[in-house]
């Protein structure tokens, strides 16, 4: 391991042209590689700018879209419960009548066999 006396002398040294070369080089390819990644992060990530733009909405909006769709359920429910209420008054309502029709035709039926009874047909 080099001390830091030693590198500090190892910077003090003057650098070939073929050293000074390398590094050129590696630095172009390091710029170069830069550019790629700027030019895929501008057309990836998106800017302060395009998110102020875009339609992606805010905790505020959120809350806004959930509040009023709970309105349109509550009343959609409250008109289905009102449909509801007066399908069982008509349900109500026919099960009353046609326990007075069946009442009806019992009676008739008692009256025919008494009469059938009268006359002798029974």
């Amino acid at each position: 391991m080099t001390s830091s006396m030693e590198n500090q002398q190892d910077l003090d040294q003057p650098v070939t042209k073929r050293e000074f070369q390398a590094h050129t080089n590696e630095f172009q390819e390091l710029k170069k590689d830069f550019q790629e990644f700027a030019a895929f992060a501008g057309e990836t990530f998106a800017t302060k700018q395009d998110l102020k733009e875009s339609s992606f909405s805010t905790k505020e909006e959120v809350r806004l879209i959930v509040e009023k769709s709970e309105e349109r359920i509550t009343e959609n429910l409250r008109q289905v419960l009102t449909s509801n209420d007066g399908i069982a008054k008509e349900v109500k309502a026919m099960r009353e009548e046609q326990a007075a029709h069946f009442g009806s035709h019992k009676r008739q039926d008692e009256e025919i066999r008494n009469l059938k009874i009268h006359v002798g047909l029974a």
